[in-house]
């Protein structure tokens, strides 16, 4: 009796249930017939599945080469207005008499078309245009047309934004008629690219739709054979394997329980390891917060240090300072005084960036100091050698080679003596940029070749001083080299000093207070999403 009982209980347990059901016959003959025809009708939803994907897929690049065509009539478009808005200026002679509506066409339009160019290589789902992957040959006519674009777009943004003068707006506009030329030429090969790839996709679709038949096909005499037909001998098999079953499945009953009970166990030690895991993310955090907390205020020593910028640029006719660390604290500085109605101005570029280079900036205006307005030393070159001796003693006192500190700066530092309109200029690995914005000239000043401090080149440095006259409306650049090295987004490349030279002799043409926002625009046009290199400082400093 006790015997019967147990074994109404097994029978009665959820597991010992679920596999009775399954395994009947009938269920069983049920259940196989509904998988065959199931996979069937997987076969043709995958098929029509496909075949929607791929026609939405021409859909999409239908709309590609649409968005790749309107570039054209953009460009065209673009052209249109900038030759009208020179007529208009070349008639009125004055440029504040320009229509403001081919001004806002033009715009307008230079940023659609901007949209769209990055859209049509990076994707944008405001266009319709899903970010994909382009074949070698769109890649290779992308990577050529690029230039023309960048030279179209930065054209037509300066063309609105400069005073308008005959012989500037004729070479602008034989500027942007050469690079329009060619970007119309590239851009219909771009067009016929996209429309040979919709052609061979279409082939590919042909190809897909047979092979899915031909797969249906087989699969239905694969499961007359190896479904249908076995399924009657299972049947007959099953009542054999029934008791068989039953004993295996009530031995697994048993195991269960015992596995619930050890993975009960484990849930407690896992709790256990959890609390832990909590506890030394809280300590991360808070130590987090306070490393967070030690930098803002290091920020705060730093700006600290460093001149008033309002009061620097108070004695000049104009001027701007264009600083971006890379963290929150920086390596580059600048630095002011004026000694004997002569002004000195330094920008300094210190070993490293974040905190070992905010230390080093520093020590730095801590020995300007000193040399400058307590030894009244007025000689730019002088400054760097008294500077580059100091560091050395500081930094380089230790007696064991091997642990000295490698450290130091590079910069510019020029005295500029309004009285004679003369500035006196030496650098350490560093320019200095002067522009004539009546002439459209600028002027690179070589500095020595040689850092200030590191002991790599003792008893070497030598740091040599020019002079040069200036004019009214000069602009004199001094700047760190960390707008030069910058990585840009579509080549992964730097820069470099011909595009910064040609960088600050346009802003040196542009109204005084527009100089740091264009170099904020430029800047985020080079870089975009790409991380910030290096620390960046650029002074301009009008006479």
């Amino acid at each position: 009796m006790a015997n019967h009982f147990e074994n109404d209980k097994n029978l009665t347990t959820p597991s010992h249930h679920t596999n009775t059901s399954a395994s009947n016959p009938a269920i069983y003959f049920k259940t196989t017939s509904i998988i065959a025809l199931f996979v069937i009708a997987v076969l043709a939803i995958t098929n029509q599945t496909v075949n929607y994907n791929i026609l939405q897929n021409y859909i999409t690049e239908s709309n590609i080469i649409s968005i790749a065509g309107r570039q054209r009539v953009l460009c065209q478009r673009i052209t249109k207005d900038i030759m009208i808005i020179a007529n208009q200026a070349q008639i009125s002679a004055d440029s504040s008499a320009i229509s403001k509506k081919y001004k806002n066409d033009l715009i307008n339009n230079v940023k659609i078309w901007e949209k769209s160019h990055y859209a049509l290589q990076a994707g944008d789902d405001e266009l319709g245009v899903p970010e994909h992957h382009h074949s070698e040959n769109l890649k290779k006519l992308f990577h050529q047309i690029n230039p023309h674009f960048d030279n179209m777009y930065r054209l037509s943004f300066n063309f609105v934004e400069y005073k308008f003068s005959k012989e500037i707006t004729q070479k602008t506009i034989d500027e942007i008629l050469k690079h329009e030329s060619v970007f119309l030429e590239i851009m219909d090969n771009i067009v016929k690219e996209y429309g040979k790839e919709i052609m061979q996709k279409l082939q590919h679709l042909k190809t897909i739709q047979l092979i899915m038949f031909l797969i249906m096909m087989i699969v239905l005499i694969v499961e007359g054979v190896f479904i249908f037909k076995p399924m009657v001998k299972k049947i007959e098999n099953y009542f054999l394997k029934n008791n068989k079953i039953k004993a295996e499945l009530e031995l697994a009953y048993q195991e269960s329980i015992s596995t619930q009970e050890e993975l009960k166990q484990s849930n407690e030690e896992l709790n256990v390891i959890n609390e832990s895991l909590e506890k030394s993310k809280l300590d991360a955090t808070t130590a987090l917060q306070e490393l967070s907390d030690n930098l803002k205020y290091a920020q705060y020593i730093q700006r600290a240090f460093l001149p008033n910028q309002n009061v620097v640029l108070s004695q000049f006719a104009g001027g701007f300072i264009f600083n971006r660390p890379r963290n929150i604290v920086s390596g580059d500085f600048y630095w002011y005084t004026i000694i004997n109605e002569i002004k000195v101005v330094c920008v300094g570029d210190c070993t490293g960036h974040g905190v070992s280079g905010s230390l080093m900036t520093m020590v730095c205006m801590a020995l300007l100091n000193e040399i400058v307005n307590e030894k009244r030393c007025t000689s730019p070159s002088e400054i760097l050698k008294q500077l580059d001796l100091h560091i050395t003693e500081t930094l380089q006192s230790q007696q064991n080679h091997e642990n000295r500190v490698n450290d130091g700066l590079e910069g510019v530092i020029i005295a500029f003596d309004e009285k004679n309109q003369s500035v006196a200029f030496a650098g350490a690995k560093s320019s200095l940029y002067v522009a004539n914005a009546k002439k459209g000239e600028l002027i690179e000043l070589r500095g020595s070749r040689y850092p200030v401090g590191s002991f790599e080149y003792a008893g070497m440095k030598s740091y040599t001083e020019e002079r040069i006259e200036v004019m009214p409306n000069d602009w004199i650049f001094l700047s760190s080299d960390g707008f030069k090295d910058q990585i840009g987004y579509v080549n992964k490349k730097k820069y470099l000093g011909h595009n910064f030279k040609r960088l600050l002799k346009d802003i040196a043409m542009m109204p005084t207070g527009m100089q740091s926002e264009a170099l904020d625009r430029e800047f985020k046009h080079w870089c975009r999403s790409e991380a910030q290199t290096d620390d960046i400082l650029i002074m301009g400093l009008k006479v």
